[in-house]
């Protein structure tokens, strides 16, 4: 019974709540509410939403056995809700104290039980997508109805206490999960037969968590927004089935990107604002990352280290260069430039290279090109012409120099030699009306070349074939 409903000349408490053993028995006091105490029938309750909690509480046990089942049967997904379980216990001991809390602080409390069903529901539903072992449910059946139930009871806590915002355990859960699966990358790495590849991959996850931080602590929706994409193209260059058939790799990968998702869906970001600076700094680390692995690719091929890795890596510097500038007016350039370098060490380079550095080189620069596609907000629509220009130039220049290398070729190569350079003059000026004369003027002299014994085989010589293909392709409708 209520302190109020006592006559006043009892002097109890109006806002406590005493238990009556009988008539004429002092009533003995059960506990203060600290939000008031209710007239209810037939017994008066205090006015603190305790029932309300406690069923939060025994539904987020039932979410912790389901935690438990799913990461017995798919460990890969340990990281991502053990961690989930850990805070999942903290809020449970908040919700246990509801009967000293005020209505305020319960509703603070209610809100961190939905964002821990907001982040259970993420997860799930990117491990949900998983090849299966035989035998092991999916993790949706797993759940079942455990998670739209927790979120019905919630909304009945919410709404006893009023609402509240914030998103504390959804920021401490991306903070949290984000180094574990970087441990779990670092373990199968050495297991993965492309390790340059892979490298990649974890490098990209690396810069991409450092802005998640960045980008948690000052709410910075350019640089969720760009990692989100990120996160996606570049850690899907490695292939799972690649490791032996552990699934580790792609479900630590989900972890990431679910936690990602939450965060941004908490925050309220549903576009970036600008993510135009932020994606200059990624794509200059990236450029210097491929910079930095040519030699690994370009030394597994006689010749290609010795004669096009220096003008190629120049073409590159300058790059890097315009895109670790930060000047936006320089942003379109370089991403053209950037996009037809990669094509053209595609389509010209990875085939001169052994497996399996062909497949794998090829892939991460698709890798790259991937993650230029979403960006033409900031680049516009994408010129590729432009950077198989500057790039011709510097594998045809690099290729001179391996042919005249060539013994017993004489002056039979003395035609196809200058006719080559000046295309290399021409593309260098950049000069459309120039290059096409020097594609034009190179064509003879490319057939007669061909025809020198040891000539049509030499895979340098293939290159410049394939190049000048390409630069025909382009030059005459994208100067």
């Amino acid at each position: 019974v209520c302190g109020s409903a006592f006559p006043p000349n009892c002097n109890l408490i109006a806002t406590a709540l005493y238990a009556c053993s009988g008539p004429g028995a002092p009533p003995t006091e059960i506990r203060n509410c600290t939000t008031g105490c209710q007239l209810t029938t037939p017994n008066n309750t205090c006015n603190d939403c305790t029932s309300a909690a406690n069923s939060v509480v025994a539904q987020l046990n039932t979410l912790q056995t389901n935690i438990q089942g799913v990461t017995a049967a798919l460990p890969g997904t340990w990281v991502g809700l053990n961690t989930l379980a850990g805070i999942i216990a903290e809020v449970q001991a908040n919700l246990t104290q509801a009967p000293t809390l005020t209505k305020t602080e319960l509703a603070s409390a209610a809100n961190a039980a939905q964002q821990v069903s907001d982040i259970a529901s993420s997860l799930i539903s990117s491990y949900s997508n998983e090849t299966l072992p035989a035998g092991v449910p999916n993790p949706t059946t797993v759940f079942g109805t455990t998670l739209p139930q927790l979120n019905t009871l919630i909304q009945a806590l919410l709404t006893c206490t009023g609402p509240a915002t914030g998103c504390d355990v959804t920021t401490r859960f991306v903070n949290d999960v984000l180094p574990l699966v970087n441990n779990q990358l670092d373990a199968l790495q050495p297991t993965y037969p492309t390790p340059v590849l892979f490298d990649f991959a974890k490098q990209s996850f690396t810069n991409a968590s450092t802005t998640i931080f960045l980008s948690l602590a000052t709410l910075n929706s350019s640089g969720l927004g760009l990692v989100n994409y990120q996160l996606a193209t570049t850690l899907s260059l490695v292939d799972p089935s690649k490791l032996g058939g552990d699934a580790t790799y792609s479900q630590a990968v989900k972890t990431a990107i679910a936690a990602l998702k939450v965060a941004t869906q908490c925050l309220g970001i549903t576009s970036p604002a600008d993510i135009c600076p932020t994606a200059m700094s990624f794509l200059a680390t990236w450029v210097q990352f491929i910079e930095d692995n040519l030699p690994v690719y370009f030394g597994t091929v006689a010749g290609l280290s010795e004669f096009v890795l220096a003008p190629t890596v120049s073409a590159f510097d300058q790059v890097k260069s315009d895109l670790a500038s930060g000047n936006l007016t320089l942003f379109p350039d370089a991403a053209s430039t950037l996009a037809g370098a990669l094509q053209l060490l595609t389509n010209v380079v990875a085939p001169l290279l052994p497996d399996p550095g062909r497949t794998e080189f090829a892939a991460l620069n698709q890798g790259v090109l991937d993650t230029l596609q979403p960006l033409t907000s900031c680049t516009g629509t994408l010129n590729p012409c432009k950077g198989e220009i500057e790039f011709g130039a510097a594998f045809i220049q690099g290729a001179i120099g391996q042919l005249r290398s060539l013994p017993a070729i004489g002056t039979a190569g003395a035609p196809f030699f200058a006719a080559a350079q000046s295309l290399v003059d021409a593309l260098k000026t950049g000069s459309t009306a120039s290059i096409q004369t020097a594609l034009g003027a190179i064509n003879a002299p490319l057939k007669a070349f061909a025809l020198v014994p040891g000539v049509s085989t030499n895979p340098f010589f293939q290159g410049i074939q394939s190049t000048v293909n390409t630069l025909n392709t382009c030059v005459p409708t994208n100067p």
